[in-house]
Protein backbone atom coordinates (compact mmCIF):
# COMPACT_ATOMS: atom_id res chain seq x y z
CA UNK A 1 0.00 0.00 0.00
CA UNK A 2 1.38 3.17 -1.08
CA UNK A 3 1.55 5.62 1.62
CA UNK A 4 2.37 9.09 0.16
CA UNK A 5 5.33 9.96 2.12
CA UNK A 6 7.16 11.07 -0.78
CA UNK A 7 4.63 13.67 -1.75
CA UNK A 8 4.11 14.47 1.74
CA UNK A 9 7.63 15.66 1.96
CA UNK A 10 7.67 17.09 -1.01
CA UNK A 11 4.63 19.45 0.08
CA UNK A 12 6.59 20.32 2.90
CA UNK A 13 9.90 20.98 1.58
CA UNK A 14 8.04 23.54 -1.32
CA UNK A 15 6.11 25.01 1.94
CA UNK A 16 9.12 25.63 3.76
CA UNK A 17 10.99 27.02 0.81
CA UNK A 18 8.24 29.54 0.32
CA UNK A 19 8.27 30.49 3.72
CA UNK A 20 10.10 34.11 4.21
CA UNK A 21 12.17 32.91 7.03
CA UNK A 22 14.05 30.39 4.34
CA UNK A 23 14.61 27.82 6.88
CA UNK A 24 17.17 25.17 5.71
CA UNK A 25 15.26 21.80 4.90
CA UNK A 26 17.22 18.94 4.94
CA UNK A 27 15.99 15.74 3.42
CA UNK A 28 17.48 12.08 5.01
CA UNK A 29 16.42 9.20 2.38
CA UNK A 30 17.63 6.36 0.14
CA UNK A 31 15.05 7.72 -2.48
CA UNK A 32 15.57 9.68 -5.19
CA UNK A 33 11.71 10.24 -5.55
CA UNK A 34 12.20 13.16 -3.35
CA UNK A 35 14.47 15.08 -5.87
CA UNK A 36 11.10 17.03 -7.93
CA UNK A 37 10.37 18.43 -4.21
CA UNK A 38 14.31 19.46 -4.05
CA UNK A 39 14.25 21.35 -7.80
CA UNK A 40 10.83 22.84 -6.70
CA UNK A 41 11.88 24.42 -3.48
CA UNK A 42 15.32 25.51 -4.91
CA UNK A 43 13.19 27.11 -7.75
CA UNK A 44 11.34 29.12 -5.12
CA UNK A 45 14.73 30.63 -3.77
CA UNK A 46 14.65 27.47 -0.93
CA UNK A 47 17.25 26.12 1.20
CA UNK A 48 17.22 22.63 0.13
CA UNK A 49 19.13 19.72 0.11
CA UNK A 50 18.90 15.62 0.23
CA UNK A 51 21.39 13.61 1.97
CA UNK A 52 20.71 9.54 0.84
CA UNK A 53 21.33 7.41 3.15
CA UNK A 54 22.73 4.76 0.61
CA UNK A 55 25.81 5.37 -0.95
CA UNK A 56 24.92 6.42 -4.83
CA UNK A 57 27.39 7.08 -7.97
CA UNK A 58 26.17 10.61 -6.74
CA UNK A 59 27.41 10.59 -2.78
CA UNK A 60 30.14 13.62 -3.83
CA UNK A 61 27.22 16.09 -5.04
CA UNK A 62 28.25 19.52 -4.34
CA UNK A 63 25.03 20.61 -5.69
CA UNK A 64 21.30 19.60 -6.56
CA UNK A 65 22.21 19.82 -10.48
CA UNK A 66 25.36 17.52 -9.84
CA UNK A 67 22.63 14.70 -7.96
CA UNK A 68 20.60 14.99 -11.15
CA UNK A 69 23.43 14.51 -13.58
CA UNK A 70 26.71 13.60 -11.88
CA UNK A 71 29.45 15.71 -10.71
CA UNK A 72 31.78 17.20 -13.15
CA UNK A 73 34.70 15.60 -12.52
CA UNK A 74 33.77 11.96 -12.16
CA UNK A 75 31.51 12.49 -15.19
CA UNK A 76 32.76 10.54 -18.19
Amino acid sequence: MEKQVDSSIVADAITLSLDPEKAKVIIISNDDDVIPGLIAGEAFGGDVCLVNTVQKNHTHAQQLIDIISGPKDIVA
